[in-house]
């Protein structure tokens, strides 16, 4: 029976239904022997939102090992918040997500989504283990039992996994052009676009162009009080006059 709580994942199937699974790594479900078959590459996952808590975050991971290792192969983490729109039990808010699904030869593999209560703290909390501050005291998990019928071997593949590093959990809301609302009524996640670099003043191709008929006009100024200056000779300074 489902649980009226708080978040699950609807894509991939979930290994459990219910919303309210607190105990790491997956509420305490046992893995099913059913496996969702993934391809590596890009694919839309989607969950649901059953209460809303404005500004948590959201993480993705994966593990290759039974229910361990999700800390080794995080795809996406402090993934802001949609704070619009509301969610309940009869009437969840649906999210969807474009992830890139890694190339591993996992039979047996786990997509887990784990969702930090920041909004129940007073500042950062840290999550799964304690680093730099305190526990996240509430935590919501969601896990999908997975196939990725891919090529690398999976420890070879976490070996030269590049993850940012980590950083606490706080309050993290995304902005309106972050989570935007599809026809279809669900709320999808678009990042925000990368900052464009200023190019420099010294590499402006019309700063170049305007120098160089500087030094033109320079030169033929040069040129042509020399002449002059031949035939009055103390009437005229070249340098000055130019």
């Amino acid at each position: 029976m489902a649980v009226s709580a708080h978040i699950r994942w609807v894509i991939p199937k979930p290994r459990s239904d219910g919303t309210g699974l607190k105990s790491y790594p997956c509420g305490g479900i046992a893995p099913s022997q059913t496996k969702v078959a993934l391809a590596p590459g890009p694919m839309i996952v989607e969950w649901e939102e059953t209460i809303n808590h404005n500004g948590a975050p959201f993480r993705i991971a994966i593990s290759t090992i039974n229910d361990t290792n999700f800390d080794q192969l995080v795809l996406v983490d402090h993934l802001v918040h949609n704070d619009a729109g509301g969610g309940s039990f009869t009437n969840p808010k649906p999210y969807k997500l474009s992830l890139t699904i890694p190339d591993i030869n996992c039979p047996s593999c786990v997509l887990q989504l784990v969702n930090p209560m920041t909004d129940k703290e007073s500042g950062l909390c840290d999550y799964p283990t304690k680093i730099t501050e305190s526990k996240c005291f509430s935590v919501y998990h969601s896990c999908a039992d997975i196939s990725i019928a891919g090529n690398a071997d999976p420890a070879t593949f976490i070996s030269t996994w590049s993850r940012p590093p980590y950083k606490a959990y706080g309050k993290e809301s995304g902005t309106p052009q972050e989570w935007v609302q599809q026809s279809d009524g669900s709320w999808q996640y678009f990042p925000p676009a990368a900052p464009t670099t200023a190019t420099s003043p010294t590499n402006n191709p019309s700063d170049s162009s305007a120098g160089t008929t500087l030094m033109a006009s320079f030169s033929l100024c040069i040129f042509m009080g020399a002449a002059f200056s031949l035939f009055f000779p103390e009437q005229f300074d070249v340098l000055s006059a130019c």
